[in-house]
């Protein structure tokens, strides 16, 4: 044991090393400096930090598209007399959206250095362009401000842009505020090119925020109801051109609903069953990148062409409270709660279709093989997003169970792989390929 002394000696020299560090924390704090963004200056210098630090497709298009375009603007934090970069947070150069011609500015990326994090450099780079330190930047020069931010599984950068006074927009409310043209130059100006991405607007009195808190809280049945038309129409039109002169049978496209509806119905209640006691509301947000021309090939495009529908991106199940952090360990909890009974159902009709292909094929059941197809169909494009989607950039209800408990993760992507492999492998020569749907989609001749 230490003698009062030493225990004395020990507190004061750990009460100096907290000292120094504090003094050491603020210093280093008061060597970072804020300019303004400058293309000839800093645009290529941004890049390297963008690909260590969040080499993800949407940050990096975003960065490039900056470094293109010399009228984009924001701020940069330098470090020391170097002027190396340990953060930026950009923008992009003013459009009119709508009819009526609205003056709008759009903020697009924020990004620090790992080594600097910590140290409230987001939120002073936030506050020097919010806040009128801008010389080229100014909040009144605009009728709305926007942002493009992450999904909020991302709570970092979801929670910043809270922090700076901006909050989420939903798809009606964008279209209220800038019509249906506005709405689609939005669309069409290379936004919401990726699942997850959410638009989020600039409040400029307590009375918007208000406002703005009471969309993030919404339960958002429209929204589920309403997501899963486009995804079932570019499924429908790769069949219709898969079969070709075949043509299409109707009983196929009236599967195609029920099933897309019948799953985002039953999603909907599951998420809300394990969650009912949870203070925090679920809710559904749809996911506007089906909309997109090019969407990175993820939307219609894979739909359509490659015939791969992801049904689980239709949209995302969330905490309706704002300024929520998603990392919290309660939140993380919870987040895996909400999707495991959505991620077993899904598991649940895989092993059905198993067993359909395998040791129940040849037996006479009172059911329309058909149907059940086409559900396995898209049990099958849920699974790719709710079990087996291996990236953490993207919302999924595999990232919500990985967070929560990576050996239950584990379990399920192996009870996942081993269900598919039976169900590819095991069947007799008999039994049509697996997620072929020529003999239910197209007429028979």
């Amino acid at each position: 044991m230490m003698s009062e002394y030493e225990e004395d000696s020990t507190k004061s020299v750990n009460m100096e090393s907290v000292t120094m560090e504090s003094e050491s924390e603020s210093k280093h704090k008061e060597d970072i400096r804020f300019v303004p963004f400058s293309y000839k200056d800093h645009a290529m210098k941004s890049v390297p930090l963008t690909f260590r630090e969040f080499p993800f497709p949407e940050n990096i298009l975003n960065v490039l598209g900056n470094c293109i375009n010399c009228r984009g603007f924001g701020v940069v934090a330098l470090d020391g007399d170097d002027d190396k970069i340990v953060g930026y947070f950009l923008g992009s150069s003013h459009s009119r959206l709508g009819f009526t011609c609205k003056k709008v500015g759009h903020l697009t990326i924020v990004c620090v250095d790992s080594k600097y994090q910590n140290q409230g450099i987001a939120k002073r780079m936030g506050k020097y362009m919010m806040e009128e330190k801008h010389p080229f930047f100014s909040v009144d020069d605009y009728d709305e401000i926007l942002i493009q931010d992450t999904d909020t599984w991302n709570s970092p950068s979801w929670i910043f842009s809270d922090r700076i006074g901006f909050r989420y927009c939903p798809t009606h409310d964008l279209i209220r505020r800038f019509g249906i043209f506005g709405y689609l130059q939005l669309i069409l100006s290379c936004s919401h090119i990726l699942p997850g991405q959410f638009m989020k607007r600039y409040v400029k009195d307590d009375e918007e925020e208000e406002i703005a808190d009471a969309h993030e809280k919404q339960r958002g049945i429209i929204a589920c109801l309403l997501s899963g038309i486009l995804p079932a129409v570019f499924w429908i039109i790769s069949w219709a051109i898969g079969c070709g002169d075949a043509g299409i049978r109707g009983s196929f496209v009236g599967y195609v609903f029920l099933v897309v509806y019948g799953l985002l119905i039953a999603r909907f209640a599951l998420a809300h069953a394990m969650t009912s006691s949870n203070p925090m509301p679920i809710v559904f947000r749809e996911y506007d990148f089906w909309w997109h021309p090019i969407g990175l090939g993820l939307g219609w495009p894979l739909a359509i062409f490659g015939g791969f529908p992801l049904l689980g991106w239709t949209g995302g199940f969330y905490f309706g409270s704002p300024g929520e952090n998603y990392l919290s360990e309660e939140n993380r909890w919870s987040g895996g709660v909400m999707y495991l009974p959505i991620n077993l159902m899904t598991l649940g009709i895989l092993f059905l279709q198993a067993l359909l292909r395998t040791v129940l094929y040849h037996d006479a059941l009172p059911i329309n093989r058909d149907f059940f197809e086409v559900l396995f169909y898209a049990a099958f494009f849920c699974s790719i997003t709710d079990i087996a989607t291996p990236l953490v950039c993207f919302p999924s209800g595999a990232l919500a169970v990985r967070r929560w408990n990576k050996y239950l993760f584990a379990i399920l992507w192996l009870c996942w792989l081993a269900i598919l492999l039976i169900s590819i492998l095991v069947p007799d020569d008999d039994v049509p390929t697996f997620l072929n749907l020529s003999n239910v989609a197209c007429q028979r001749q």
